[in-house]
């Protein structure tokens, strides 16, 4: 329970290090991610290929020593997880190694109960033994939801990854 025990929830669940056993639920979560964020922008739609790469993805993380998957588990069931890596910085860029939280979803009716708090913090603690001196993201612009508990968990605006599609037959100017 939040206050009682840093690894459980007020809803019991625990957060724990994602096991392979856990690959198709995480999985699922993130085909309900990818889902909702289509339904604030259309670019987020994905190839019929991707839940296979995303496991793939997943699993190659679980067996990384510089990456991290946790899970938020409800009576063994995951209810969301996240994805967090440990980069070292190239020297051009600026100095510090960083940690990278490249998925965080918790399932739609599990919401605003602590969940995804939970989760971050736990990867904060993870952060901290890893030497990790600042931690990024990338969240969608469209999605303000995300945008606001990312500022409550202490992210500010750092650089912006802009976008622009190419089409066929568009003429660039010279």
């Amino acid at each position: 329970m939040i206050g009682c025990d840093a690894s459980t929830l007020s809803c019991h669940a625990m957060i724990r290090t994602g096991a392979r056993r856990d690959i198709d639920a995480i999985v699922a979560l993130w085909s309900e991610m990818a889902n909702e964020h289509r339904t604030m922008d259309p670019r987020y739609t994905f190839a019929p290929e991707a839940p296979a790469a995303v496991a793939r993805h997943i699993r190659r993380s679980m067996a990384c020593n510089d990456s991290r998957v946790f899970v938020a588990d409800l009576h063994g069931r995951p209810i969301g997880y996240i994805l967090a890596e440990v980069h070292r910085r190239s020297p051009i860029y600026p100095i510090g190694v960083y940690g990278c939280i490249s998925d965080l979803c918790v399932t739609i009716s599990e919401r605003r109960r602590g969940i995804g708090s939970a989760l971050v913090r736990h990867t904060f603690r993870w952060f901290e033994t890893r030497g990790v001196t600042a931690s990024e993201l990338h969240a969608a612009e469209l999605n303000q939801t995300a945008q606001a508990f990312w500022r409550a968990m202490g992210y500010e605006p750092y650089i912006r990854l802009m976008r622009r599609s190419m089409y066929a037959g568009e003429e660039m100017e010279q």
